[in-house]
Parts: structure tokens; C-alpha cells; sequence
């Protein structure tokens, strides 16, 4: 059980890397175009610069409205990048949080102590669900009496055992009785 578990763990994991490896390479790719931008937009700058005051007066605030446009596309690369940069570093977290829990679980002595600790808590865990279904629903007795009570109204004919009055309950050998009082599923 624990191995399935583990075994699923380290294929999410191989998935999530192989992912992981891509959005690195993208924002390695992203850094090396947001540099050669800035390098492109300060040399275009400067020679536009000379070729814009030669040319006329009129196309000159054209050029500062898309040079403010391109710095402020190049602000947000930049918090994208940010961005980017925080969730590789939560996910590689969240990665190491799932290696050390995987690590745990492998050294785990796979004794009868640690099977029957595992079990014991199983049966707890079972006889919990069903106190709480029993609040919900009632005891078992009160539920076989309700499908009875269905099964009767519902027209089923007169083929279905209804003597004694006690009903399905009794014939099963006390499901819901004291058989059942023991604890933990059969």
C-alpha cells in the first residue's frame, strides 16, 4: 500500500519535473530576450535620436510615446519574470517537501508492529464512519425497517418475506446486532 503510494508520488513528481524543466528554460529564454531588447532599444535610441531631430519637429513625440511604451512592456517582462521566478521556487519547495515525505515513508520498518498499528487504526477509523452514519441514518435495525416499510408501499408483491414481523434484520444472523458491536469492518 505504501509503495503505491510512493511509486504515485515519484510519477507526479517525474511529470511536474519534466514541466518544471520547461518553464525554467522559458524564463532563462525570456532573461536573454529581455537583454538583448534593452541592448536593441538603447542603440535604437540613440541612433533614431540624431535621425528623428534631423528629419522633423512633428515625428519627434511619436518616438518618446513608443519609447514610454516599450519601457513600461519592458517593467512588466520584468515582474513577469518576477513572477515566474517565485512560483519555480514554491513549486521546487513544494518538491522537496514531497522528496523528504518520500524519504519517510521508504524508511518505514515494514514490520507486523508497524501492519498492526496500521490496521488498529483502519478498524478506528471504520467504526468512527460508522457511528457517524448511525447519527445520520440511524441503526442498521432502523434502516432495514425504512426498506421494508418502501419495499411495502412500493408494491413488490406478495412474494417477499414479511412474517414475524421482524423482517430482513433477522434473517441475515443480526446484522446490526450485537455481531456487529464488536468493532471494525468484517
Amino acid at each position: 500500500m505504501f509503495q503505491e503510494v510512493l511509486k504515485q508520488l515519484q510519477g507526479s513528481m517525474e511529470e511536474e519535473s519534466s514541466e518544471g524543466a520547461g518553464s525554467q528554460e522559458l524564463i532563462e529564454r525570456l532573461k536573454g530576450e529581455q537583454f538583448l531588447s534593452k541592448i536593441h532599444s538603447r542603440s535604437s535610441r540613440e541612433g533614431d535620436a540624431s535621425a528623428c531631430c534631423a528629419a522633423s519637429p512633428f515625428s519627434h513625440p511619436s518616438r518618446e510615446g513608443h519609447d514610454g511604451a516599450l519601457d513600461e512592456l519592458e517593467k512588466e517582462r520584468s515582474l513577469l519574470l518576477a513572477e515566474l521566478e517565485k512560483e519555480e521556487k514554491e513549486k521546487d519547495w513544494y518538491y522537496a517537501q514531497l522528496q523528504n515525505l518520500t524519504k519517510r515513508i521508504d524508511s518505514l520498518p515494514l514490520t507486523e508492529n508497524v501492519r498492526f498499528k496500521t490496521l488498529k487504526t483502519l478498524c478506528f477509523e471504520a467504526r468512527q464512519i460508522r457511528s457517524a452514519m448511525e447519527e445520520q441514518l440511524g441503526s442498521c435495525q432502523e434502516m432495514e425497517r425504512r426498506a421494508q416499510v418502501r419495499r411495502g408501499e412500493g408494491g413488490e408483491g406478495p412474494g417477499e418475506e414479511r412474517g414475524g414481523g421482524e423482517g430482513p434484520g433477522e434473517e441475515r444472523g443480526g446484522r446490526g446486532g450485537p455481531g456487529e458491536e464488536r468493532g471494525g469492518p468484517r
